[in-house]
């Protein structure tokens, strides 16, 4: 028997910049205490698929506005569900997230670890790992644990770069 629960989906847009958070609960277990995030840091990429929809205007989420939304969206989802949240699952999304740099990654993970100490966070990143190189590696086995997920678009037609290459 399935256990029978509350769920709460929340989509915020953040103004200034435009970044859509999406609030969900991590686990059907029935836990309410677990929310994902799925965090556009940018929207822009470096891809120009036929399917996608990223907007044509990029802009980008600094590290420190990117604490202040992340912690909003827990304290608007612990109001709602009336209750602390324990675990925050954060997805960097876009857009193309690996465009911000390794470095504005790192910073934006320190600055939540330093300035959210109230809830466990997880990492993830959704990505088309065009840009990875070795140099990422650190960054994906430290922060995100290798919870790196992408697609393979099989007709090459539908994925390509901004200069038409498959």
């Amino acid at each position: 028997m399935i256990p029978q629960m509350q769920v709460y989906v929340v989509i915020l847009t953040v103004v200034i910049p435009t970044v859509t958070a999406i609030v969900m609960p991590a686990y059907a277990t029935g836990n309410m205490s677990n929310i994902s995030v799925v965090f556009k840091q940018t929207n822009a990429c470096n891809a120009n698929c036929r399917h996608c929809s990223v907007e044509k205007h990029h802009i980008t989420l600094s590290p420190q506005d990117s604490v202040l939304a992340i912690n909003n969206i827990i304290k608007l989802s612990e109001y709602m569900k009336g209750h602390q949240v324990s675990t925050v699952d954060i997805v960097f999304h876009g857009g193309e997230p690996m465009l911000v740099g390794k470095e504005h990654i790192a910073e934006t993970v320190r600055l939540l670890e330093n300035n959210i100490k109230s809830v466990n966070i997880q990492y993830s990143m959704q990505t088309n790992l065009l840009l990875y190189d070795r140099s990422w590696r650190p960054l994906f086995n430290d922060v995100f644990h290798w919870n790196i997920s992408s697609s393979y678009d099989f007709y090459s037609s539908f994925r390509q770069t901004k200069t038409g290459e498959d």
